[in-house]
């Protein structure tokens, strides 16, 4: 009987799939919780990545937590240390654009929208640009970068 068991279970083990890793369901929950615009729990998820080999990801995720509830300057430090181990992620890179622009460097903000608005022209990069460039007082470049939108 016993010998039965252990090749049963043995079969059941290899025909069951792989486990997903932890880290690809705390991003997917971490993804889900700012989708439900719930900014403080998604963070604490992100804290608790820390020091994993996925910390580059959770800290882009945490720096666009961080930008929504106004932390621009703790979601720089993020987005630039994401950015550092991540070097061409567009989120990332959006990240720290938002959070520059949230701290007032807005050269610096037009740069990284500008960067990835060629190659991302989704609604979100163009709302940053705009944004950015409004501020500037940059207002031929805003009707410029609206105007695809506002066709669309």
């Amino acid at each position: 009987m016993r010998p039965f068991l252990l090749l049963l279970s043995f079969l059941l083990a290899s025909f069951v799939p792989a486990q997903v890793p932890k880290e690809v369901k705390r991003e997917v929950l971490v993804r889900d919780l700012l989708r439900r615009d719930k900014p403080y729990k998604a963070i604490n998820q992100c804290n608790a990545m820390m020091g994993t080999p996925a910390q580059a990801r959770f800290q882009a995720l945490r720096a666009d937590a961080l930008n929504r509830i106004g932390e621009h300057g703790k979601a720089l430090s993020d987005a630039q240390a994401a950015t550092r181990a991540l070097p061409g992620d567009k989120e990332a890179l959006l990240q720290l654009g938002i959070a520059e622009q949230g701290v007032g460097a807005l050269d610096s903000a037009i740069l990284r929208f500008e960067r990835l608005y060629p190659t991302d022209t989704t609604a979100e990069v163009r709302f940053h640009l705009a944004g950015a460039y409004r501020l500037a007082g940059r207002c031929a470049e805003v009707i410029e970068v609206l105007g695809p939108l506002s066709a669309s």
